[in-house]
């Protein structure tokens, strides 16, 4: 129940996810062939006192991708998908009858990697990426009744990375640059105008960019004990448009993880990991206007216990129960002022789960 009225949401998935592998012998070293598809289903319906929505959701997509051997130390990756997707919305209000819509999409990938040691390894990458909307992000949206106008278009980008990894006895390190841009990259913004009134509106940004820099060292101090380091900073911001310079909400600048495995007898481990997660600007503050979100520190422990095909783990997040928000979003106080609204994250918590490979 929210605000009096009762809410009642299904969703339902369907998948399937054939993949072929090929391996060939090339130029005396084998080169590796990858031939998919991904098909998918996805229902979603909500009823609540503000009326109906619903969509259905068919994705397919098909993909190859080759890693070729071109010269001694030097290998070629190409790959490339075809996506096709189909919405049926109707909600009663903005799509009163069924409505469709419908989208196409390709991303190409070119790397290359230069094996320039046995332990040293160079490597650059381009890689075009997309995401459709999902189901229920689809129909909340400020489109105005019976008009293609305000719909959510498909997040579209690129991404260039290059780096380096090196590999020894006991310690492995890498280290890479990136650049990530996006067009019309999608987001929510708590105080826009959807179906159902002023409860907030998924939205476009126009051109967004994220340049970052990522390390990660892993060290085998002991036969049984391992720890690894890691940490990124990221520019993010808006590049187009009337928030050109504005960071984009909900994007750290700083994240860092801290962890330690040690293997135990009789098929035992123990994990425990501390992840940072720097300030960021709250969802919805596009213009940068509100104090950040405060940065946070959380540590989790794990113990888990492999018997043949059968892995437990018992997890305890939020170890020493820090007070925190992971997630929070401009809105507004008592006096209609806009003011930061914070979303508590779980207390300490404890679950168990179980999983059987066969």
């Amino acid at each position: 129940v929210l605000g009096g009225f009762a809410l009642r949401q299904n969703r339902e998935l369907r998948a399937f996810n054939p993949r072929l592998l090929v391996t060939l012998s090339y130029f005396g070293r084998d080169a590796l062939i990858t031939l998919g598809a991904d098909l998918q289903q996805a229902d979603y319906a909500l009823s609540s006192g503000f009326g109906q929505q619903s969509n259905e959701q068919h994705q397919s997509d098909a993909y190859v991708q080759a890693i070729l051997p071109v010269l001694r130390a030097v290998d070629l990756t190409l790959g490339l998908r075809a996506a096709h997707l189909r919405n049926e919305v109707l909600d009663g209000n903005t799509f009163a009858q069924p409505t469709h819509f419908s989208d196409d999409q390709t991303a190409a990938q070119f790397g290359l990697a230069w094996q320039l040691t046995a332990g040293l390894r160079l490597f650059a990458r381009y890689d075009g990426n997309y995401r459709y909307a999902k189901v229920d992000e689809f129909t909340f949206t400020s489109a105005s009744p019976g008009s293609n106008q305000n719909v959510l278009k498909t997040q579209e980008g690129d991404s260039f990375e290059t780096g380096a990894e090196w590999a020894g006895e006991r310690l492995s390190l890498r280290a890479a640059l990136y650049r990530l841009n996006n067009d019309n990259e999608i987001a929510f913004d708590p105080n826009g105008t959807g179906p159902f009134g002023p409860f907030g509106a998924n939205i476009n940004l126009p051109k967004t960019r994220r340049d970052g820099v990522l390390a990660r060292v892993r060290w085998q101090a002991m036969q049984r004990l391992s720890l690894a380091l890691g940490g990124q900073y990221v520019d993010g911001e808006i590049t187009a448009g009337s928030l050109q310079g504005k960071r984009i909400p909900l994007s750290a600048s700083k994240i860092g993880s801290l962890s330690a495995t040690l293997r135990l007898p009789r098929q035992l481990s123990l994990f425990a990991e501390t992840q940072y997660t720097g300030a960021r600007a709250f969802a919805g503050d596009f213009d940068n206007s509100l104090d950040e979100l405060p940065s946070h520190a959380v540590s989790n422990l794990a113990l888990g216990w492999d018997w043949r095909a059968l892995s437990l783990s018992l997890r305890a997040a939020n170890l020493f129960n820090r007070e925190y928000s992971e997630y929070g979003a401009a809105g507004f106080d008592a006096s209609f002022s806009e003011a930061q609204a914070f979303y508590p994250s779980p207390e300490r918590n404890l679950s168990l789960s179980a999983r059987w490979d066969f």
